[in-house]
């Protein structure tokens, strides 16, 4: 028998693979999600939920409970939109008004394990706590506005105004599969790349169009400044 480490193992590193894709079930998807998938390789669940435990002591994984899927506050949890280093964003609608908004939730309470442990959990709603001080003190069209704050149990959460729109490298990726030569391009180009906008959103040339956004991420930095 082989003991050389550089000889990986198929097994370990199948199971490694199962366990990646079950971690990104889970917070992608939440609980659910990671029961069906786990229900698929019943042989492995038991080691699995052995390795997500020990992750979420570590305060390394959050296991989201059947509430948080469902909603926060007024609003009704939708999807996920994505996730940082300090919370994940849900796409969410408002339970009486029916208004979509990006929720971001901030970092999921842990039990201390250690004084470091309990520290690093401090600092991390510290961090979000100026992060959404600083966002409400913004006021540019440009800057997307915070509509509410609040908690649940125990995690802080705020609601933002939802853009449905695309960003800047997906446009440009889109205006550059359009096949149309760089000296032909116009701003009706740009704004056939981004879903709903109006032919003349950038205006009719190709240079107005890139003075326009540069000039209003400019003033978006100016008011962040």
């Amino acid at each position: 028998m082989s003991t050389d480490p550089s000889q990986d193992d198929p097994e370990d590193e199948r199971f490694e693979a199962f366990t990646a894709e079950c971690i990104e079930a889970l917070e992608s998807d939440g609980p659910q999600a990671l029961e069906v998938l786990l229900g698929t390789r019943p042989e492995d669940a038991a080691r699995v939920r052995q390795r997500l435990g020990a992750l979420s002591r570590l305060g390394l994984l959050s296991f989201p409970d059947a509430d948080w899927r469902d909603s926060v506050g007024p609003y009704e949890l939708v999807r996920r939109l994505g996730a940082g280093g300090m919370g994940e964003v849900m796409l969410a609608r408002h339970g009486e008004s029916g208004a979509m908004v990006a929720l971001k939730l901030g970092p999921v309470p842990q039990p201390s394990l250690s004084p470091e442990h309990g520290e690093r959990t401090k600092r991390a709603a510290e961090r979000f706590a100026r992060e959404v001080q600083a966002v409400a003190d913004l006021v540019h069209p440009c800057i997307v506005p915070i509509i509410e704050v609040g908690t649940h149990k125990g995690r802080a959460w705020f609601a933002m105004e939802y853009v449905d729109g695309v960003g800047l490298d997906r446009a440009l990726e889109a205006v550059r599969a359009s096949g149309v030569a760089p000296g032909d391009l116009t701003g009706g180009d740009l704004a056939a790349a981004v879903p709903g906008a109006s032919p003349l959103a950038f205006g009719t040339t190709w240079v107005g169009a890139v003075a326009r956004i540069v000039r209003d991420i400019a003033g978006a930095l100016v008011e962040a400044h």
